[in-house]
């Protein structure tokens, strides 16, 4: 009898061991707040190692692994007084990377002109790759994340940034005009386009061409921007200022540096309250106005530029006939400083409902569980995207991207001489 309840007893602690073995095995999803600090890490970590260990370049896309975004290194810049204040990596080693970075442009080795630099470039060679355009808003997101990382670094790594915003010829770049041209070719001149056409994310260039110390736009190209077209939420009959094409980024990139909150310019705009609007209007977009299409993604929402189901880009938006259901992760994560509370569900839905999507460096650039022959998951991370997911969650949880970045003079004499009262 002894030796049979040995034998059940065996059994039954192998069966346990299996169990709790199993158990083990799986990942459970971190929940909200460790979330987020989840999110930040792997997203951080996109940052550190996919820069060039001698350049400092950050690659604009994981699936280009040669092809560096200068507007990616900006975010990358920013990146590192996160990491050394979460503990990810130490003070020296931010300090290391960022000079490294910043000296890759001082010196030359990243191709531009008159200050402005190429928006695409090899990683290593710093040499203008792709359509090899001179990109104003690339440059302008570039010296948005220089000048965070020396307002918090200090030193060598503050002069250096300020000498490379020096350096900017925002006059050259108006092509003799009021508002910024959108680039500059060697073959072809500046773009027909400019800054200030539409309501867009230009708004982050116009105000730092306006702080310029050395060559400044005049304050007349913040009234030239066109802020004629309004969009209206049929749910809450709000309005807003909007973009024609409803792309929810354009929205958000130039108040991850810029602290708008509060506070309204001349015309009495207050642009932080009108991206909280414009959020609202996108995430209702897809889950009442669409519900019948997007209903499948439960609390899941975000239309903006993003990689298209095999194969593109494309910059989606909450507007008939610029959507085909694909959503993009970093739009609703980077919403939390503007709707927190529908964007933490979304963050929450997608990793526990969508774990295809949350990877090793974080949210991949997109997904459509409704396109012709799906569903469909990119197994891409793009640098812009990384950047937004990290300093978004960071002004949301510390105020940290605006605290520096709104202590630079140049920045403050840009929002003063755009009439911010709060700023006067």
């Amino acid at each position: 009898m002894k030796r049979y309840l040995s034998k059940i007893l065996n059994v039954f602690l192998i069966i346990l061991l299996l169990v709790v073995l199993v158990g083990c095995g799986k990942k459970t999803p971190p929940q909200a707040p460790d979330l987020l600090t989840d999110v930040s890490r792997r997203t951080f970590n996109y940052f550190w190692e996919f820069a060039h260990p001698e350049t400092g370049l950050v690659l604009d896309k994981y699936i280009d692994q040669s092809v560096a975004s200068i507007a990616a290194t900006g975010f990358g810049l920013a990146a590192l007084p996160i990491g050394v204040e979460k503990g990810w990596i130490t003070r020296v080693q931010g300090k290391e990377r960022a000079l490294k970075t910043l000296d890759s442009f001082e010196s030359g080795l990243v191709e531009g002109k008159n200050g402005f630099f190429m928006h695409w470039v090899n990683w290593r060679t710093g040499k203008g790759v792709w359509d090899r355009e001179v990109s104003s808003i690339d440059t302008a997101l570039f010296i948005a994340g220089a000048i965070v990382a020396g307002e918090y670094f200090g030193g060598d790594i503050k002069e250096r940034a300020e000498k490379l915003y020096k350096a900017i010829d925002w006059q050259w770049m108006t092509d003799d005009g009021v508002t910024l041209r959108m680039g500059w070719k060697e073959k072809e001149g500046f773009t027909n386009d400019r800054w200030g056409d539409r309501f867009d994310e230009g708004l982050l260039a116009t105000l730092l061409a306006m702080g310029s110390p050395t060559h400044p736009i005049s304050p007349a190209a913040w009234d030239a921007i066109d802020r004629s077209v309004v969009q209206t939420n049929p749910h809450t009959g709000e309005t807003h200022i909007a973009l024609e094409a409803e792309t929810l980024f354009v929205y958000q990139f130039p108040l991850i540096f810029f602290d708008l909150r509060n506070t309204a310019d001349r015309h009495g705009i207050d642009y932080f309250e009108n991206a909280v609007k414009a959020t609202k209007y996108n995430r209702d977009y897809t889950m009442k106005t669409h519900a019948d299409k997007y209903g499948v993604y439960g609390e899941v929402w975000g239309l903006s530029a993003e990689d298209k189901p095999y194969g593109g880009y494309h910059a989606y938006g909450a507007r008939d006939g610029n959507n085909d259901g694909t959503i993009a992760p970093y739009a609703s994560i980077s919403a939390l400083p503007f709707l927190p509370e529908e964007a933490m569900a979304a963050v929450k839905a997608m990793v526990n409902n969508f774990p295809q999507v949350y990877g090793k460096y974080g949210f991949h650039a997109g997904f459509n569980l409704i396109v012709k022959g799906g569903p469909w998951y990119s197994g891409n991370y793009i640098g812009i995207d990384q950047g937004a997911i990290l300093l978004s969650i960071a002004n949301y949880q510390s105020e940290m991207v605006w605290k520096y970045f709104m202590q630079n003079p140049y920045v403050l004499e840009a929002v003063r001489l755009a009439g911010f009262d709060r700023y006067q």
